[in-house]
């Protein structure tokens, strides 16, 4: 134990650190060089201030550079909105509203010595494909593994975050951690930290570990009513406890928050930790090098309307003020790590053995929703093993030897099923066109316009909400298209075309995409 704590204390990270805070004394004595410097600098909007050490380089002894920016307050800045807490407990919930300029990653320039380009995702991106995030030109992801819930105090792995761990480090992105926070003591943001630290143990860790702390002045959040000062103390229990394993850690939090140390003693913590704003007022890098802030920055979040290729809808943008050449080594190389079945990360399935037939016929596919490739087809007769019902409307089967998955409203366990001789789809042909079988007498009135959702829409296989039949098996989400072919104003649906399946939503939720 003692050589591992003598290993990992060699950490230049915290040898930065160190400087840093002599850099702070003789600074002091140096005021007149520094405001010479300034202005000299401030026609270009930004200097840059050497750290003398790299970031994190317990983990990883090859940072190229650790140039942190250095930046002047901008006074006519706006207010960065605080986000909701999320009704299941999750603290940081989707955030449905978009901050800052939309910025796709192909705008963006290559990583050097002193910039590297990433990003920072959760469940609520859900199933990433790594490789073309790669390919994009993103170095880093930030990637958060967990969270205490807001309801209880529980800590939770976020669901996506093996998969997304060890699909990044796959496809050869950097990859650095955040634990969002809802720590009411020290005792709890130490026991916050042992988790992540037993959590990552296995994973190449190579930029740092993030205490994250949000909506912490909502009256529903369970931080309501500490104090800056607890608050503080709390993000530097969490990453003492970081640091004294060998990671680099760093505090998140929007730049309003620490501006005249309003929400934290900010003073207390920039002497110790770098920092991770988020500031979304002033532009977006690269237009912008750097955030409106008068204090040093490791890492700035610019956007929340990032556009990555791999990832469906829009991801928080953010650019480091270092970068490294190399990945980190695990601390624990043969720590094992979970199983993970891409195609049904955010699926709660209910484990289930049983026979099942298809009610007349159904598809089979590679994954719980309908651009899952078609395996086979289940015909009324043919039997397969049902092993899972999931919450999305979708079953898990073993058909010939393979998992497949298909929609549980086509299924029966009634092996001696029959299908009525009346028609039971969504739609039933009718003299004027229009009409439904499945009992709600819904019409619908031909059209033909490109919509999108507002924000997102669940897409069913009947107009209704309340049909035990009327399965979601696809989420339609802003930026994505289909085609609407009917129009009921009586019920408020849509019926559209969705991958050439007709399926159903809610009419208010969509909004035209021409």
């Amino acid at each position: 134990m003692e050589t591992r704590i003598r290993k990992r204390n060699q950490n230049k990270f915290r040898k930065m650190l160190k400087k840093y805070r002599q850099y702070i004394i003789v600074g002091v004595a140096a005021v007149v060089i520094i405001i010479i410097c300034f202005v000299i600098l401030i026609t270009s909007g930004v200097k840059y201030k050497k750290s003398n050490s790299s970031l994190n380089d317990a983990q990883s002894n090859t940072a190229t550079n650790n140039d942190y920016v250095d930046v002047t307050e901008n006074e006519n800045t706006q207010s960065e909105e605080l986000y909701e807490s999320d009704t299941d407990g999750d603290p940081e919930k989707q955030d449905d509203l978009v901050y800052g300029e939309e910025v796709n990653v192909s705008s963006l320039p290559g990583d050097s010595a002193s910039y590297s380009n990433g990003i920072d995702v959760s469940k609520w991106q859900g199933t990433i494909d790594w490789k073309k995030v790669a390919a994009s030109g993103i170095d880093y992801a930030m990637i958060r593994i967990g969270y205490r819930t807001d309801i209880n105090g529980t800590i939770c792995e976020d669901e996506y975050a093996s998969y997304n761990l060890i699909s990044a480090q796959a496809a050869g992105i950097k990859t650095g951690v955040y634990f969002f926070s809802t720590a009411v003591n020290e005792a709890e943001a130490i026991e916050e930290a042992e988790w992540v630290v037993d959590y990552i143990a296995g994973y190449a860790i190579t930029y740092p570990v993030v205490y994250n702390c949000e909506d912490f002045t909502s009256q529903t959040s369970r931080m309501y009513g500490i104090t800056n000062e607890d608050r503080t103390n709390n993000a530097i229990a969490f990453m003492n406890t970081i640091s004294d394993e060998g990671y680099g850690a760093m505090l998140y939090a929007g730049k309003n928050e620490l501006v005249d140390n309003r929400l934290w003693n900010t003073d207390d913590i920039k002497k110790q930790y770098p920092l991770w704003i988020a500031s979304y007022s002033e532009g977006a890098y690269p237009d912008v090098t750097s955030p409106s802030y008068s204090g040093t920055v490791a890492m700035w979040q610019y956007t929340n309307r990032g556009r990555v290729d791999g990832i469906e809808g829009y991801v928080d943008m953010n650019v480091a003020y270092f970068s490294y050449d190399s990945d980190a080594d695990p601390f624990d190389p043969d720590k094992p790590h979970d199983d993970i079945n891409v195609a049904e990360l955010g699926i709660v399935f209910k484990n289930v053995d049983e026979t099942v037939t298809a009610k007349e016929e159904t598809n089979l596919r590679t994954s719980p929703d309908i651009r899952g490739a078609l395996a086979s087809v289940l015909y009324n007769g043919d039997t397969a093993r049902r092993t899972g019902i999931g919450d999305n409307g979708w079953s898990r089967l073993e058909y010939d030897g393979t998992t497949v998955y298909a929609i549980s409203s086509y299924l029966t366990t009634d092996l001696g099923y029959t299908a009525p001789a009346a028609n039971t789809a969504a739609e039933t042909t009718t003299t004027d066109g229009s009409g439904s079988g499945d009992g709600l007498k819904t019409k619908f009135t031909a059209c033909n316009d490109v919509v999108t959702a507002k924000i997102e829409v669940n897409l069913r296989t009947l107009p209704s909400v309340t049909n035990p039949d009327a399965a979601v098996v696809a989420v339609l989400k802003n930026g994505e298209t289909v085609t609407r072919t009917g129009i009921n104003t009586d019920y408020g649906w849509s019926r559209v075309d969705y991958n050439g399946q007709t399926l159903y939503c809610v009419s208010s939720y969509l909004t035209s995409a021409q």
